[in-house]
């Protein structure tokens, strides 16, 4: 029988938007495998997708678009999702307001509100 820990999570849409604006087309599908697979300590079941959506587009920003540089903080984030969120500017409790002051969608916000 498989559990809620052994399925992958689906990403939140403002990080599939996201993942869009940000990476070539080609890297898509593995960039949102990898995100829907992250074991985030403590973050993991359905009352925590805000918190993850937050993580996993800390990890988008800190990439900027690069594969490898995701892959990076991916592992930074596993160790340490907090320092992940330092790192990307969103770790206050202004951090939907960063994102929205940049032109990122924002999770939480219908889509659409805040998009550029």
């Amino acid at each position: 029988m498989e559990t809620l820990l052994d399925r992958p999570f689906e990403p939140d849409w403002s990080v599939r938007v996201e993942i869009a604006r940000r990476f070539q087309a080609g890297d898509w599908r593995e960039v949102t495998r990898v995100l829907g697979q992250l074991i985030l300590p403590f973050l993991e079941g359905p009352s925590r997708a805000l918190d993850r959506a937050r993580v996993h587009l800390a990890i988008v920003r800190l990439s900027a678009g690069d594969i490898d540089r995701l892959r990076r903080a991916e592992k930074d984030a596993m160790n340490d999702w907090r320092d992940v969120l330092v790192a990307a500017g969103m770790a206050n409790g202004d951090w939907r307001d960063v994102l929205a002051k940049q032109g990122w969608a924002v999770p939480g916000a219908p889509p659409g509100e805040n998009e550029a």
